[in-house]
C-alpha cells in the first residue's frame, strides 16, 4: 500500500523523496494490514483511511492541492 501511495504522489508532481516520507510515515502509523482492513483498496476510500493519508502526507509536507489531485487520479 504504501508503494501505491508513493505512485499516486509522484504521479501529480510531489518530490519522491517528500512521496517517500509521507509513504513510510504512513506505514509507521497504521500497518498494511490495517490499512486494507479499513478499506484502503475501496473507491472511495473510507474517510478514516483518507485521514490516514492526509495526515502523512501533510507531515511531509505535500499541499492540500497535491493531495486533492492524487486522490482525484486514484479515484478516492
Amino acid at each position: 500500500m504504501a508503494g501505491v501511495f508513493w505512485d499516486s504522489l509522484v504521479a501529480v508532481g510531489v518530490d519522491p523523496g517528500i512521496a517517500r516520507c509521507a509513504a513510510d510515515d504512513l506505514i509507521a502509523t497504521t500497518s498494511e494490514p490495517d490499512l486494507i482492513a479499513m478499506g484502503i483498496v475501496l473507491a472511495p476510500r473510507p474517510a478514516e483511511v483518507n485521514a490516514l493519508l492526509d495526515g502523512a502526507a501533510k507531515r511531509c509536507g505535500v499541499t492540500q492541492e497535491q493531495l486533492d489531485a492524487a486522490a482525484a487520479a486514484s479515484g478516492g
